[in-house]
């Protein structure tokens, strides 16, 4: 009776330690994933709307609970066979993206995506390599699995915004930068990608209707001032273009450029 009171000690501690284990691996996974919102391209600010603009890609990466444990049932990852190769795979991953060694990286997430087809945050990686590749129709269907997963963050409609744009599908574009709008109205850079989708579609007032809400967003920025001018004078309308020029200059006095246009419309 005693040697089974001691083997049956002996399998609860085990069970403990395996209990412990499985604990960290999860939450291993959880810091290897993090996400935190970055812009990776357009460090120059934006260029005049009639110019074939780079719209903005923006990234997640450390934002863990709104990408990979929206996706995940935490018991069900905690019980799949090979969580340890998921987190060496996704952690090899992770280091060439951020050494900009995409395409090896592309084969690692893909790998991820062979251990765990849900893993939000290999799908949200593949997509911005698919942007940042060129290759605009793969990153289209990589996005729109990670929406169907998680469609609470905006960015990824963002990035879904530009691969459509890419593409030419412009209707699509604009129903995926609403989206993100809808969730996070807080950025500018997401007016102006809208802004942009709807003077190529030649819907002026719409276009300048985004880009005058995203000066208010980003209120020293001459360039957006520039870019409404520009489709004020499209437009006709001669007052946004004083407004315009007018802010311009209280931002940047000695804006040639500014006193030069804000002159001819006073003649």
């Amino acid at each position: 009776m005693y040697y089974l009171f001691v083997i049956l000690l002996c399998f609860v501690g085990l069970g403990l330690i395996f209990y412990k284990k499985i604990k960290v691996i999860k939450k291993d996974i959880k810091l290897q994933s993090e996400l935190v919102e970055e812009d990776i391209v357009m460090s120059k600010g934006a260029e005049k709307p009639n110019e074939d603009r780079e719209l903005k890609i923006e990234e997640v990466e450390n934002e863990k609970v709104a990408t990979q444990a929206a996706c995940d049932d935490e018991a069900d990852v905690a019980q799949k066979k090979r969580v340890p190769e998921l987190v060496e795979t996704a952690r090899k991953a992770e280091t060439l993206f951020s050494r900009g060694e995409l395409d090896e990286a592309e084969k690692e997430y893909i790998k991820v995506l062979s251990l765990q087809e849900d893993h939000c945050d290999a799908m949200n990686r593949l997509g911005i390599i698919y942007l940042q590749q060129e290759n605009y129709p793969k990153a289209e269907l990589m996005l729109k699995k990670l929406i169907d997963l998680n469609s609470r963050n905006p960015i990824f409609f963002s990035n879904l915004g530009i691969a459509l744009y890419k593409q030419k599908k412009l209707n699509e574009a604009v129903v995926a930068y609403e989206k993100a709008i809808k969730i996070d109205d807080s950025r500018a850079a997401r007016f102006i990608s809208l802004g942009q989708v709807y003077f190529e579609l030649d819907n002026l007032e719409k276009s300048l209707e985004y880009f005058e809400e995203a000066f208010k967003r980003d209120n020293k920025n001459v360039d957006i001032c520039f870019q409404i001018v520009d489709i004020a004078k499209m437009l006709d309308s001669v007052g946004v273009q004083k407004k315009y020029l007018d802010k311009t200059l209280q931002i940047d006095p000695y804006n040639e450029e500014a006193k030069t246009m804000l002159a001819d419309l006073k003649e």
